[in-house]
């Protein structure tokens, strides 16, 4: 049986409006700043990025180094989140969905923003009251679309694997949740296209973020009647 309920935020929860390319450039002026030799491009994820940086630090000598330069990528990140927070909208039917799920399901969040700008949005949008649990990338080393904050949310609610499942509109979203040994939902409408969420083998994918009550409570009768019926 379902008993949590893991949320992504942009694009799931509110509308994606986050400069990728302008941050992602940014990282990458930044990692040329502090002279870190790392073979990384456009074309790599940002955890690939993150990756790649912190590799090329241990493998010449500059272990310490990586929490600072962390921070320092961190805040580049954070300039480009707190930038885009003005044109941020809470996505239609999102708050009527979270006051439904509330009292049926423990709620959490996993983010790949920082603790502060993903803060101001819950604040703003006044969603922060629903979730017991927010793990954003100040609370894990590797970002998704690896599974540790999923992984941390789900020890934090504790919960086994098995009672959770991950709702988020990206194919981040879904291989961070296969990596969590997680269900996963895809929610259309948010950063990649449907096409795009069906190649990544999502175990279910909705088209509004309004069906995630229904589909919730159609897994779990359907455990239920499996198990009233023995099999």
């Amino acid at each position: 049986m379902l008993s949590a309920a893991i949320f992504d935020l942009d694009g799931t929860l509110v509308d994606f409006h986050f400069d990728g390319v302008s941050a992602k450039k940014a990282l990458l002026a930044k990692i040329a700043e502090l002279n870190i030799d790392a073979d990384v491009s456009e074309a790599n994820t940002t955890q690939d990025i993150f990756e790649r940086v912190y590799a090329s630090l241990s493998t010449n000598g500059a272990s310490s180094r990586i929490n600072d330069v962390r921070q320092e990528l961190y805040r580049v990140l954070e300039h480009y989140e707190l930038q885009a927070m003005p044109k941020i909208l809470l996505k239609e039917k999102a708050l009527e969905t979270l006051e439904i799920l509330k009292n049926d399901v423990a709620l959490a969040l996993v983010t790949n923003s920082g603790r502060n700008p993903a803060s101001k949005i819950l604040t703003k949008h006044g969603i922060e009251r629903f979730f017991r649990v927010t793990v954003t990338r100040d609370d894990v080393v590797r970002l998704k679309p690896r599974g540790d904050g999923i992984a941390k949310a789900v020890s934090m609610l504790d919960v086994d694997t098995s009672e959770a499942i991950y709702i988020g509109d990206s194919v981040y979203d879904i291989r961070a949740a296969k990596e969590a040994n997680v269900l996963v939902a895809a929610v259309v409408g948010g950063v990649h296209g449907t096409e795009r969420l069906i190649k990544e083998e999502p175990d279910m994918v909705i088209n509004d973020i309004a069906a995630v009550p229904s589909m919730l409570r159609q897994i779990n009768g359907a455990v239920d009647a499996k198990r009233r019926t023995g099999e």
